[in-house]
Formats: C-alpha cells, sequence, structure tokens
C-alpha cells in the first residue's frame, strides 16, 4: 500500500555461514562484528555507494560469539594438556637420541681433536653428515604426518575431523623446531668435546653413578616447580582463569610428569646395586656378568631409561586419562537424565494418560513425574524439584557423593502427607453432576464456566471445565470429564468465570449427587484481599468498618454437604469498570496449622549460607504462592537438573499439598522419569521414538553418546588418543638406538668373551639380562607413574564448558588390561629389537675385532 510506505521500516537480517568456521576465525570475526555495529553505512553496506535511505547497522554477533569465550578457553585447555605432554615427550626423545650419537663418536672426535684436526672442522664435518639425514627426515615429516593422522582416523582411534594434510604453518613450524633442537642436542657435546684438552683422558674415567643431571640437582628444582604447579592447580582447579588458559596451569602436569620420571631414575642406581650382589650368588655367567654391567653402567643407562620411562608413563597417564573421561562420561550422563530413561512428554498425548502410557512400556518399572517450582528463598532464586517417593524410581545419585542411599534419604520425605481438597473414591471418566443454577437482573444472563481443579496421585494438578446456563433453579445433569485417573484424585480448587456478563447479578449455583465425594467442602475466595459484600451487593451482607472494594465475581454464602461439591450464592463482576475482573478462584483448605514440606538441601544451598539442615523456610513461589519448607537432611546434588542455582528436593504429593493449603496449584511436571526392570531402557526408548505423541526421550547411553560426541571435549580426547598411539613408539625408537649403539660400542669386549669361550647363546642371553632388564624396570615404572599422575591430575583439570570442575567429579578408573597390554606390548618389540642385535653379535669376527689396530 503506497500510502503506508512513508512509515513502514524494513528490516534486514544477516546470517554467518559458519560452515567453514574454525576457531581462528572467531577473533576476527568477532572484532568484524564489533566494528559493523554502528559503522558508516555508506562504507560497511554500500562499499562508498550514497545510501538511498535512512539505514542503521545492529549487530548482536559479537555478544554470540563472547559467550564462546570460556567454552572455546575449555576446549583449548584439554588440547593443549596432551599435547604439550607428547612435545615434552618428543623434545626428550629427540635431545637423548642425539646425545647418544654424541656419545657413540666421543672417542672418535676426541681422538681426531688430539691429533690436530680443528673444531670448525670437525664440528662442520658433524653437521654435514647430521644434516644429510636430520634435514630430508624434519621437509618429509609434515608430509607424512597427514597420511598418519588419516590412518589413525579411519582405525576409529581419534574423535572428531582431523586436518587432511600437516603442510600448513604449524606444521612446518613443528618440523623446524624438532630439526633445531635434535641438531643443537647433537653438536654442542660435538663442540665442548673437540674443545676439550682433557678429552682424550676423561675417555679413560669411570662414569659416575648418576647422570649429569641429577648431579647437578636439575630433577630436584623441575620437582620442586612441579610441587608448585600442583598446588596452584589444585587451589584454582582448572586451567581456565578470566576467560583465558592459563599457561602455568597447563604445564603443571608436564612439569610433574617430567619431574616425576626424572626422581624415579634415582632409584635406579640404588636398584643395581641391590641386584648385583644378589645376582653374583647365580651358578652359571648371565646373570652375574649382566647384574655386574647395569651397576657398572647405570649412568649411561640413565638416558634410554629416561626415555622408556617418561614414554610409558605417558602412554599410561594417556589410557588411564581416556577411562576416567569415559567413566566421567557415563557418571555426567548418568546425573543429567536422573534414572534409566527420562521423558519430556508431548501435548498430544493426554494428562491424565501419561502415567499409564509410559508404566506400560517395555521393560519399564518405577514410574515418577518430575516437578519443578521456581521461587526465592530470601534474596536467593531457588527450585523445589519434586518427585513421588512412593511410586517412582529413586533419583540417580551416584553412591559415593551421599553417606546413605539415595532410597533411604527420599523415603521420609513422602510420610505425614496433610490431609487437603476433596478425595474421590472410585472417580471414573466422568462425573454426572446435578446442576441448579438461576440468576436475578435484568436481560439473559451469560453462561458460567465452572473449573475444576484436580490433584492425582503423583501430585499434579489437571483441570476440566463445564460449561452451566441458567436453568432457572431446575435441576440438569453435567458430565464433567476428570482429567486424572486412578486412586488418590482428588478436587483441591475451583474456578467460576462470567466473561463478558452486562449487569451485576447474583446467582444461585448448586452442584451437588457428585459420586464419590464424601468429605463435606468449604469454600472460600483465595483473593488476598478479601472483597467486600455488602459493596458488592450480597444478601444479607454486613457493612465493613472500613469500605472495601469488589470489583470482580464474589462468594456471598456457600452451604456445606456430603455429596455436594458447591452451594453458593455468588455476585457477578462490576461490569461498570472499564476492565472488570470476570473471574474467581475458590480453595476448601486453609495453611494455617498445616505442616511444611520435608525437604533435602543440596549442597549449594547449605554452602551459600542462606539455610541449614533444621530450618523450615518459606520460598515465595514465583507467579504468587508461598510453601513452608524444613529441611530435614542434605543431598549433594538433585539429578536430573542443572546445577546454575540452589535447589531443594521433595515429595511431589507434599508439595502439591503445600501448595494447595496455601491457596495455588502444584506446578505441571517438566519430565518423567522410567525406571527399567534390569537398567537397560533401550526398548522404552525405541517404543518412545516409535510413537511421537508420547513426547521425547533420552536414556544413559544416548545422554553419554551425546556428551561425547560435544565437539570441545574430541580434541582432549583425541589428543589423548594420540599420546597412547604414539608414546610407546618413542620409547621402542629411543631403545632401539640405544640397543644399536650399544652393541656397536662393545664389539671388541664381545669378541674377548667369545675368545674366553662364551658361547654364542650366553652372549645372547647376556645382552638380554641387561637391555631386557632395563626396559622392563622403566616399563614398569613408567606405567605406574603415568596411572598415578592421570589419578591426581584429572580430577582438577578436567572442566565443563562453563570452566568450573565437572558434576559428579571423577572418579579413578584404570584399565589395568589396556595399561598392562601398552606396557607389555611396547616391552615385546624391545625384545624384538634385542633379539635382533643378538642374533647380529653371534656374527663377530674374532679374528679381524681383536687383530684390529696391530697394521698401524
Amino acid at each position: 500500500m503506497p500510502d503506508l510506505t512513508r512509515d513502514a521500516d524494513a528490516l534486514w537480517l544477516g546470517v554467518p555461514d559458519v560452515g567453514g568456521l574454525g576457531l581462528g576465525d572467531i577473533g576476527p570475526l568477532r572484532r568484524r562484528a564489533d566494528a559493523f555495529g554502528g559503522s558508516d553505512v555508506s562504507l560497511s553496506v554500500f562499499r562508498g555507494a550514497l545510501p538511498t535511505a535512512e539505514l542503521k547497522a545492529r549487530s548482536t554477533l559479537d555478544n554470540a560469539l563472547d559467550d564462546l569465550t570460556t567454552p572455546i578457553a575449555v576446549a583449548r585447555a584439554g588440547l593443549y594438556i596432551p599435547a604439550t605432554l607428547l612435545a615434552a615427550l618428543a623434545v626428550a626423545a629427540l635431545v637423548l637420541t642425539a646425545r647418544q650419537l654424541a656419545e657413540h663418536r666421543r672417542a672418535e672426535l676426541a681422538l681426531l681433536a688430539a691429533r690436530g684436526a680443528g673444531t670448525l672442522r670437525l664440528a662442520v664435518a658433524t653437521a654435514v653428515q647430521w644434516a644429510v639425514v636430520a634435514v630430508p627426515a624434519g621437509v618429509a615429516a609434515p608430509f607424512l604426518a597427514g597420511p598418519l593422522l588419516r590412518l589413525l582416523d579411519g582405525a576409529g582411534l581419534i574423535p572428531g575431523d582431523v586436518p587432511t594434510t600437516a603442510t600448513l604453518a604449524a606444521g612446518w613450524v613443528a618440523a623446524l623446531l624438532a630439526v633445531v633442537v635434535h641438531g643443537t642436542a647433537l653438536l654442542w657435546p660435538t663442540i665442548r668435546t673437540v674443545r676439550d684438552r682433557q678429552a682424550v683422558r676423561r675417555l679413560r674415567l669411570r662414569l659416575g653413578r648418576f647422570a649429569g643431571a641429577q648431579r647437578l640437582g636439575a630433577d630436584v628444582a623441575l620437582a620442586a616447580v612441579a610441587v608448585l604447579g600442583w598446588l596452584q592447580l589444585r587451589q584454582y582447579r582448572s586451567p581456565v582463569t578470566g576467560g583465558g588458559v592459563d599457561p602455568v596451569l597447563v604445564l603443571a602436569p608436564v612439569a610433574m610428569t617430567c619431574a616425576a620420571a626424572l626422581l624415579v631414575l634415582r632409584a635406579l642406581p640404588l636398584a643395581a646395586r641391590i641386584a648385583d650382589p644378589l645376582a653374583r650368588r647365580g651358578t652359571g655367567l648371565v646373570l652375574p656378568l649382566g647384574g655386574w654391567q647395569i651397576a657398572r653402567r647405570a649412568a649411561r643407562h640413565a638416558g634410554p631409561a629416561l626415555l622408556v620411562t617418561l614414554a610409558l608413563a605417558v602412554a599410561a597417564l594417556s589410557s588411564t586419562a581416556l577411562a576416567i573421561l569415559d567413566r566421567g562420561d557415563h557418571d555426567q550422563a548418568v546425573f543429567r537424565v536422573g534414572a534409566d530413561l527420562r521423558i519430556v512428554p508431548g501435548e498430544r498425548l493426554a494428562t491424565a494418560e501419561r502415567r499409564a502410557a509410559y508404566g506400560a512400556l517395555p521393560g519399564a518399572g518405577a514410574v515418577t513425574p518430575m516437578v519443578e517450582a521456581n521461587g526465592y528463598l530470601g534474596q536467593s532464586w531457588v527450585t523445589v524439584t519434586g518427585v513421588n517417593t512412593a511410586r517412582g524410581p529413586a533419583p540417580a545419585l551416584r553412591p559415593d557423593l551421599s553417606d546413605r542411599p539415595v532410597s533411604e534419604l527420599v523415603a521420609p520425605l513422602g510420610r505425614n502427607i496433610p490431609v487437603h481438597g476433596l478425595p474421590l473414591s472410585g472417580a471414573a471418566g466422568e462425573l454426572p453432576l446435578r446442576v441448579r443454577l438461576s440468576a436475578d437482573g435484568p436481560g439473559t444472563p451469560v453462561p458460567l464456566t465452572l473449573t475444576v481443579h484436580f490433584v492425582d496421585a503423583d501430585g499434579l494438578t489437571r483441570a476440566s471445565e463445564a460449561v452451566l446456563k441458567d436453568t432457572d433453579g431446575e435441576a440438569r445433569t453435567v458430565r464433567l470429564k476428570v482429567p486424572v485417573a486412578g486412586e488418590g484424585a482428588r478436587i483441591v480448587q475451583l474456578g467460576v468465570s462470567m466473561t463478558g456478563e452486562r449487569v451485576r447479578r447474583t446467582y444461585h449455583l448448586a452442584v451437588d449427587r457428585v459420586p464419590g465425594l464424601t468429605r463435606p467442602a468449604a469454600w472460600h475466595d483465595l483473593r488476598t484481599d478479601a472483597p467486600d459484600r455488602k459493596i458488592a451487593g450480597c444478601p444479607d451482607a454486613k457493612a465493613r468498618r472500613l469500605p472495601g472494594s469488589a470489583p470482580g465475581p464474589v462468594l456471598c454464602s456457600d452451604r456445606s454437604a456430603p455429596g455436594t461439591l458447591l452451594d453458593a450464592v455468588l455476585r457477578g463482576p462490576d461490569t461498570t469498570l472499564k476492565y472488570p475482573t470476570w473471574s474467581m478462584r475458590l480453595g476448601t483448605d486453609r495453611a494455617k496449622g498445616s505442616p511444611p514440606v520435608p525437604a533435602l538441601a543440596d549442597r549449594m544451598l547449605l554452602s551459600s549460607g542462606v539455610a541449614r539442615v533444621g530450618d523450615t523456610v518459606t520460598v515465595q513461589r514465583a507467579g504468587g504462592g508461598t510453601a513452608r519448607i524444613k529441611i530435614v537432611g542434605k543431598i549433594d546434588a538433585v539429578p536430573g537438573a542443572d546445577r546454575d542455582r540452589p535447589r531443594l528436593l521433595a515429595d511431589s504429593r507434599a508439595l502439591a499439598a503445600q501448595f494447595v493449603l496455601g491457596g495455588t496449584l502444584p506446578a505441571a511436571e517438566s519430565a518423567w522419569w522410567v525406571a527399567a526392570g534390569n537398567g537397560d531402557a533401550t526398548a522404552a526408548l525405541r517404543a518412545v521414538r516409535a510413537d511421537p505423541r508420547l513426547g521425547t526421550a533420552v536414556d544413559v547411553p544416548q545422554m553419554r553418546a551425546r556428551l561425547a560426541a560435544d565437539p570441545l571435549r574430541q580434541g582432549a580426547r583425541g589428543a589423548l588418543t594420540l599420546c597412547l598411539v604414539l608414546a610407546p613408539a618413542f620409547a621402542v625408537v629411543g631403545f632401539t638406538l640405544h640397543t644399536a649403539l650399544s652393541v656397536r660400542a662393545r664389539t671388541r669386549e664381545f669378541a674377548l668373551l667369545r675368545a674366553l669361550g662364551v658361547r654364542r647363546g650366553q652372549l645372547a642371553a647376556y645382552l638380554w639380562t641387561e637391555q631386557l632388564v632395563l626396559a622392563a624396570v622403566a616399563a614398569v615404572l613408567g606405567t605406574v607413574l603415568g596411572t598415578v599422575l592421570a589419578a591426581l591430575v584429572m580430577p582438577v583439570v578436567t572442566v565443563d564448558d562453563t570452566g568450573r570442575p565437572v558434576y559428579p567429579g571423577l572418579l579413578t578408573d584404570v584399565p589395568w588390561a589396556r595399561v598392562a597390554l601398552t606396557a607389555g606390548a611396547t616391552t615385546l618389540v624391545i625384545c624384538a629389537v634385542v633379539t635382533v642385535a643378538a642374533r647380529f653379535l653371534g656374527r663377530v669376527d674374532l679374528a679381524r675385532v681383536l687383530r684390529a689396530g696391530e697394521d698401524r
């Protein structure tokens, strides 16, 4: 319509395409969205052209992205810790292998330097030899990482999306750093050796029992740093602070792992000295010689032992951490569901049919609604959760979180429920009501709408309406549908509406001969400001000392009798008002003298100091009404509910009685809990999915799958899986290099032993004794160390998407089979390496080795 164009506003909405959005894109997108809001539209929208109409730019995308700050920090912290562990292991492997290569060439370089070779010449020669192998390996690494990641992803070892290639800036930087670290660790000892004028004399010196780093106390210093980091981490209980990742808290677990591995190696010389006398008691040659060699070369074995210990510690830590997270996901899923199955009812299922429908699900046992009533306790916003403690399953709370079984905690909550409402015995689907209605005044009165509010055996409120027409006092039968089923139904309130009435008139309404209604009713107006009956025009009403008002319908009088629902004289609304009040609510109970509702308070409420166990408090319900609650016990948390506010747990029937006595209607259910007979609700879940009118349901395995599929969690799991898969490989590679260099360096020793009559089998067993005892001890120490560290670290570094510790707290669940399998498989691979070395050892050319150097 052209005439309206001047008064019309057009709104254009732009929604970003987040399909290819990564974590690194969120910061720039936030800055662009912030700059777009309130910007010059001629530049930001029309790109320099003049606007054709008045236009304002506004953006709320930056606020939405700000809400992601903490979840993103949590995801990054979960990724940084295992990634840093793997990086520390990689650095240790690079440094130790480089030092072994340098140590292997130390004698040769010392002799060359003594014969006059210059430092620069030897350093350049060593660097060229190193670069021929290391530089091509560094260049090939990013190209090989992509296929390796895809292989692990194809095997199902890495959850979530994985990059298709590592030939990115981060991949090249990592490869460059690895090459630099390895080259520095190799060339620095080389330069020191060739510059040392006493290098040849030092070759004859016996190595100390401890490695150089241990003699300098570096392991003790690192342990002190690790302890400080652990104390900080334990205090904050989260690596995320202020919406960002605290690098100190992220590095604390890494420092703890490295320091523990270094400290454990201090026991290696002591163990060797203890094992040496024991080995000498043997009657053969292998054990005494192997034990003597381990004790003699303890410092030289420290490097490979440290690598194996650290690698197996990282693998055991990762394996245990994954098991702890899996157990944590299960515990969180159980807590969030609250029972075996949680159903949010659909609108298509009649309220009276819900209990019967859910109780008839395959494998279903106990069933209860979950009622939530929000309100204020003092200045605190709290929620009172109600469940049927007599007919429903007990809330699913982990046993260690309560001093008694939850079923025993909640059982007293449903006892001694106060009498309320009008009980209906044997209530059927309909109630035939005898109704007599007459009205005075001019014109035709409008029909009255009578709303009857019921409460069922679970404490849930349902309503049914009947339209009553003027019968001139004649009796007429009206059938009222009963929206509740089973025993325990009761009528708690009545609503009377006269919408559209034009004249204030007097009504005489009688509803009697109600089947099953035996208790006489005594109705009263539920409004807090009682209407002035004299002002309303009620017959025989007396004037008040202080006149009031009566804008709406008024209950003038009521006579009670058995079987009679209502026998009252009513006065209609004040139709002279511009906005009359058309309806009123009547109640039959009063709260005076009624006992409070027993309830359990959660830890959040008790720690706030608002209430204590034994207190009787009053909750001001949102929307009106109060509930007096006596805190009879405590519960760590209320299952099936968010932990964003303090909560109270009560029986839904007792809670309904308290609300009814207080003049308000009970809260409606938000969900239903179903307990499966054997704990497996799969069949019931399939039945709910097959019938959409039943609502939507979730069981514990499905909730657990949702938690595991959370993108914020998958990064940490993927990094831990990489640690578990790759850490043993570092141990195998490092120990393989150690064994190969050890065999080559000791060829003359082995040849002398052969010349003295030692058989090949004995020589192979000797090498086995030395190398495998070292690897086995390091593997056992590393496995135990990683398991203990996982139990200490995981509960304090694992947080939810808000940066708070997860609930329920993580329990240590060590996968001993997987941990032992990892350590055993690593040791077996090392066994294979030693076996190959032993086979080559038997091929020693005694004449060539023993006569070496005679022609010089």
